[in-house]
C-alpha cells in the first residue's frame, strides 16, 4: 500500500538533491537573457520589440523548463543506481512506485519553484519596460506550461532507468521536438494572410 508520508519524504529529499545540483543557475541565465533582450530588441526590431519580448519570454521559460525536466529527470533515478544508494532503500518498507512518485514530485516541485521565479522576473521586466501585457493570460499560459512540464518529467524517469546515460535525454528531447514541430506544422495552414501594399 502506498504511504503518503514516505512519498513526501522522498519528494523532499529529491527536491533538496536537485537544488544542490545548482540547477537554479538556469534562473540567472534567464534573467541575463531577458535583460539582453530588453537592451538589444529596440535597436534591431522595427517597432515590434514589445511583441518579440513577450514571445521570447514565454519561449525561454518553456525551453529552459523542458531542458531541466529532461536532463535532471533522467539523472535522478540513474544516480540512485550508479551511487548504489538504491541498495540502502531496498530493505526499507518502500515500494518502487513510492520511489518513482516521490522523485517525480520532488522534480515537479523544483520546476514549480523555477517557473514561479522566472515568471516573476519576466513580469517585472515587462512592467519596467512599460510593455502592454495581460497578466492573467501570462499566468494561465505559465500554469499550463507547468502541467506540460509535469507530464514531460515522467518520460525521463522511465528512460532514466536504462543503462546508457546519454540515450534517454536524447530520446525524450527528440519526442519533445517532434511534438513541438507537429504543432507548428499544423498551425501553418491557419496563418493569416499578410496584407500587401498596392503601388
Amino acid at each position: 500500500m502506498i504511504n503518503i508520508f514516505r512519498i513526501w519524504a522522498i519528494a523532499a529529499n529529491g527536491f533538496r538533491e536537485v537544488i544542490r545540483d545548482r540547477i537554479l543557475y538556469v534562473i540567472g541565465f534567464f534573467a541575463i537573457l531577458m535583460a539582453l533582450a530588453l537592451r538589444i530588441l529596440p535597436e534591431i526590431s522595427v517597432g515590434a520589440d514589445g511583441k518579440i519580448f513577450l514571445d521570447l519570454g514565454l519561449a525561454a521559460t518553456s525551453l529552459l523548463g523542458a531542458i531541466v525536466a529532461i536532463f535532471v529527470g533522467t539523472g535522478l533515478i540513474n544516480k540512485e543506481i550508479e551511487k548504489r544508494t538504491v541498495l540502502v532503500l531496498i530493505p526499507k518498507p518502500l515500494s518502487r512506485s513510492e520511489l518513482i512518485i516521490g522523485k517525480h514530485l520532488g522534480l515537479s516541485g523544483v520546476l514549480t519553484a523555477m517557473l514561479v521565479i522566472m515568471t516573476s522576473i519576466y513580469l517585472a521586466m515587462l512592467a519596467w519596460a512599460k510593455i502592454p501585457f495581460s497578466p492573467t493570460a501570462i499566468l494561465i499560459s505559465q500554469g499550463f506550461l507547468l502541467l506540460e512540464l509535469a507530464v514531460l518529467t515522467r518520460s525521463p524517469f522511465y528512460l532514466g532507468c536504462l543503462p546508457v546515460l546519454f540515450w534517454p535525454p536524447c530520446s525524450v528531447l527528440e519526442c519533445t521536438l517532434w511534438g513541438i514541430s507537429a504543432g507548428i506544422c499544423s498551425s501553418w495552414g491557419k496563418l493569416p494572410k499578410m496584407p500587401t501594399s498596392k503601388p
